[in-house]
C-alpha cells in the first residue's frame, strides 16, 4: 500500500484540506516535438521552459517532483505506460501512449495539434494537487478515515451505537484503511527536487533522462507542503 504519510497527520477535515495546496505543472512528451531526440534533450527542453519568464501561469516557489519513463522503441513505451495509466492516468502519458500507438499517422497528428505558432511546453496551474487521480484516492481514503470523529463529536459515542454491527464495521474499517495504489509498480522513474529558484530547479531537471528517444515528463512545482503528499506517494 502507498500512502502519503503527512495525510495521516491530519486531526480535522480543515487541517487535511490545507495540505492539499495549489501546484503547477509542466508535461512534454516526445511526440510533441518536432523530431524525436532523447529524453536527455527532453528534460532539457523543460528545463528550458522553467527558466523562461515570460511564460504564462509561471509558479513563484520551485519545489518539485519529476514522474518520467523512457524506452527505445515506442512499443515498450506503449508497454511501460499501460501500467502507469491504469493506476494513474495522467494526461501526458496518455497522450504519450496514443501517440506511440499510432506512429505511422504522427506527422498527420503534429499538423493538426500544432501550427507552429504554439509552444509545446506550457505551464498549467492545479487548483490543488489531488488533481494528480492517485493523491485524490489517497486523499478520499483520510477524509473518510476522519468520518468516525466527526461522528462523535455531533452524536456522542459512535462505538456504542455500532456495539451490535460490530461484523460490518470491522469490513468498513478495513474499506476505509484499504488504498491500492502502489508507485513502485509503476516503473516510472521519480525525482524530488527541492530548489529556491527556477534556475537551480531548471539545473536540476537539465541532469534527468537518458538516450532513449520515446519519453514522456511530467514535474509537478509548488511549495514544499503542497509538494510533500505528491513525493510521499510516488517515493
Amino acid at each position: 500500500m502507498q500512502f502519503p504519510s503527512s495525510l495521516n497527520s491530519a486531526g480535522s477535515r480543515s487541517e487535511l484540506n490545507a495540505l492539499i495546496a495549489e501546484v503547477h505543472g509542466l508535461a512534454l512528451n516526445s511526440y510533441a516535438l518536432e523530431q524525436l531526440v532523447s529524453s536527455a534533450a527532453g528534460a532539457a527542453r523543460i528545463a528550458q521552459a522553467v527558466r523562461d519568464m515570460t511564460r504564462r501561469e509561471r509558479p513563484s516557489h520551485w519545489h518539485a517532483l519529476a514522474l518520467y519513463t523512457s524506452a527505445p522503441k515506442p512499443e515498450r513505451l506503449v508497454q511501460a505506460l499501460e501500467v502507469v495509466n491504469d493506476a494513474c492516468p495522467l494526461p501526458v502519458f496518455i497522450t504519450a501512449a496514443r501517440y506511440a500507438r499510432s506512429l505511422e499517422t504522427l506527422d498527420k497528428h503534429k499538423m493538426n495539434e500544432l501550427t507552429g505558432y504554439e509552444q509545446s511546453i506550457e505551464w498549467q496551474t492545479l487548483s490543488d494537487a489531488c488533481q494528480v487521480p492517485a493523491l485524490s484516492r489517497a486523499y478520499q481514503v483520510a477524509s473518510t478515515k476522519l468520518i468516525k470523529g466527526e461522528g462523535q463529536n455531533s452524536v456522542g459515542s459512535i462505538d456504542e451505537e455500532l456495539a451490535a454491527l460490530a461484523e460490518q464495521k470491522a469490513a468498513r474499517d478495513a474499506r476505509i484503511d484499504s488504498c491500492s495504489f502502489d508507485a513502485a509498480q509503476l516503473g516510472l522513474r521519480t525525482k524530488a527536487i527541492t530548489a529556491t529558484s527556477a534556475r537551480s530547479l531548471a539545473d536540476a531537471l537539465e541532469r534527468l533522462g537518458d538516450n532513449h528517444t520515446h519519453w514522456a515528463f511530467q514535474v509537478y512545482v509548488g511549495r514544499q507542503q503542497a509538494i510533500a503528499p505528491l513525493v510521499e506517494l510516488f517515493n
